[in-house]
């Protein structure tokens, strides 16, 4: 992005971030908090009742600019800027012929074990724990070789070295996060997933955000046997800024959420009210729950106690049916005398 604004008047000795202006892109070690602000989070709260995390507080107060989470094959920013603003420090490196063919040597090994893999269709997890299954030259050359055969230089060499080349390879991001406080509050494992579940979707491809490249990597780290903090409200003031882009894009304006200091009213307060809506709707939830199986049990012994006696009702009428069916019953006998026909009186019957 451009420098368009002046690098605005610091206050606790943090410059407030600024998208326009690169000069504020950084990341600063957590402001001072009132001790009051916290302790009032644990009172409303509580602690951990269980686990390795017991007795820490069930509320707390994070730094968006400290704040870190596991996230596509390393820790990374819980809450990253929303502009995703990003520093990028080119790396520059003085390597001596020798390592630099043993890392393409290392590079074409990889891609060969990558190659057959992807054949036999065996398990990626195996063999691609890591983020990028070819490092980065700066990998390489910290994890397999001594610091003899390389060498980190600020700018390109002005002048050869012999035996020695020079290298620049992917640069170093540093993501910029929120610059602003969150509450967060913590929630057991049980309420997150299973564990076979986690591990299930644990790892994938996906998209690294240093590279551009859709890689295989851990996904989302470890299960969280402890539980894990969730965010429940930002502590920021909204304003509208005008964004300039580096790109063809034209300016334009958006919110933009900055730092305020956490106070009792904008934290304490808030935090308060909406912990209560969150118990009061819990009690809710769960009386409605158990209003709603009350009315399901009533409603099925009702069911249960009509089909006892329809059928009850349906066993007499069988019943009736067979008796009328299975009793012999007397013909009646029919008085001739007093039938007429169209020709007069009918003659009595003769022995």
């Amino acid at each position: 992005m451009k420098q368009q604004v002046e690098i605005h008047k610091s206050f606790g000795g943090m410059i407030p971030l600024n998208p326009n202006d690169e000069r504020t892109w950084r990341n600063w070690n957590s402001p001072i908090v009132a001790p009051y602000i916290q302790k009032e989070l644990t009172n409303i709260g509580g602690t951990i009742p269980k686990g390795e995390w017991a007795g820490e507080p069930l509320i707390k107060i994070v730094w968006g600019q400290e704040d870190l989470s596991f996230q596509k094959g390393k820790l990374r920013f819980t809450y990253v800027d929303p502009l995703n603003l990003c520093v990028e420090t080119p790396r520059h490196y003085l390597i001596s012929k020798d390592a630099l063919k043993r890392f393409r040597e290392f590079s074409d090994k990889r891609l060969k074990e990558l190659e057959r893999v992807s054949k036999s269709g065996l398990v990626l997890q195996s063999v691609l724990v890591p983020t990028n299954c070819i490092p980065p030259l700066t990998e390489y050359l910290q994890t397999y070789e001594s610091g003899l055969d390389f060498e980190r230089v600020v700018r390109p060499p002005e002048l050869e070295r012999a035996g020695w080349m020079y290298i620049q390879d992917v640069p170093e991001f540093e993501w910029i996060g929120e610059q602003r406080f969150r509450v967060v509050y913590w929630t057991p494992p049980e309420l997150i997933d299973t564990e076979e579940a986690w591990e299930a979707n644990r790892y994938g491809i996906t998209e690294i955000a240093e590279t551009g490249r859709q890689e295989y990597c851990d996904i989302i780290g470890p299960f969280p046997k402890n539980g894990e903090y969730r965010p429940m409200i930002a502590i920021s003031k909204r304003e509208t800024i005008r964004v300039y882009f580096d790109d063809s894009r034209a300016p334009c304006d958006m919110d933009y959420y900055s730092y305020i200091e956490p106070e009792w009213n904008n934290t304490v307060e808030v935090v308060r009210q909406a912990w209560w809506e969150r118990e009061h709707r819990t009690v809710q939830e769960n009386n409605r729950t158990f209003l709603g199986l009350m009315r399901f049990r009533t409603e099925r012994e009702r069911i249960k106690i009509l089909k006892k006696k329809r059928a009850e009702e349906n066993k007499l009428v069988r019943e009736d049916i067979i008796s009328h069916l299975t009793t012999p019953r007397s013909v009646p006998t029919v008085n001739l005398s007093n039938v007429r026909t169209k020709h007069g009186k009918a003659k009595r019957a003769t022995n």
